[in-house]
């Protein structure tokens, strides 16, 4: 398998993500397994130093491990092959994920309720949501759903959807969430692909991380 063969876009690009998940994928190409790669994108505009700064390096960058005992360790990480620039419509996530043969799984770290909450950042939420059932892209169902439509309008194949929220049954919570996104919004031709072509993994893990990590877009 050539180096493109595997690729899995990661919507939710921060600091968590570059720590440990793409620390794995680092890991795995390190042991000789060059099969699988990152793109890596946001659905919102408060990280675009951050991306333009990975941009600007290839995706590299330096991940700095802090043991209990204060010991430090710096590694470069490599497995981010493509960065996709954020904009308001998220054209360029859509258009990534729009139908190429060598992708294949979307991550994403965004957890959202559509039953409502009565806190200030739930209603924030509730509005965005609003928003995105009259067909906005604020969050991430909107995002998705335009990236499935995308994905159905040309005849693409089948796709992995991971969310890494550390909850159990994540995989079937977020699914559920995403197939009543669609019911409302009345997208029943989608939401029927979405049955047909997509798998929604549920994994959950109660292991914790013994040493602090941080990142740098700055090698």
């Amino acid at each position: 398998m050539n180096s493109e063969a595997n690729v899995i876009l990661h919507i939710g690009a921060g600091s968590f993500h570059r720590a440990h998940q793409a620390w794995y994928m680092h890991w795995l190409n390190e042991t000789g397994d060059t099969s699988w790669s990152l793109a890596v994108g946001n659905i919102r505009g408060d990280m675009n130093a951050v991306l333009e700064a990975l941009a600007a390096q290839n995706g590299e960058y330096t991940l700095e491990t802090v043991t209990p005992q204060g010991e430090r360790a710096y590694e470069t990480v490599r497995p981010i092959k493509k960065v996709v620039p954020w904009s308001a419509d998220l054209e360029a996530l859509v258009a990534r994920r729009r139908g190429s043969e060598d992708e294949d799984r979307v991550l994403h770290r965004h957890r959202r309720r559509l039953l409502p909450r009565r806190t200030r950042q739930a209603r924030h939420r509730q509005s965005r949501l609003a928003a995105d059932l009259k067909g906005g892209r604020t969050t991430i169902y909107g995002a998705l759903a335009a990236i499935l439509d995308a994905r159905m309008k040309n005849g693409a194949g089948k796709v992995a959807l991971q969310n890494c929220d550390n909850l159990r049954s994540n995989g079937d919570r977020f699914k559920k969430g995403m197939l009543q996104f669609l019911e409302l919004r009345g997208e029943t031709a989608l939401r029927d692909w979405m049955l047909a072509n997509t798998s929604a993994r549920t994994r959950w893990s109660t292991a914790s991380c013994r040493a602090r990590r941080r990142t740098s877009p700055s090698a």
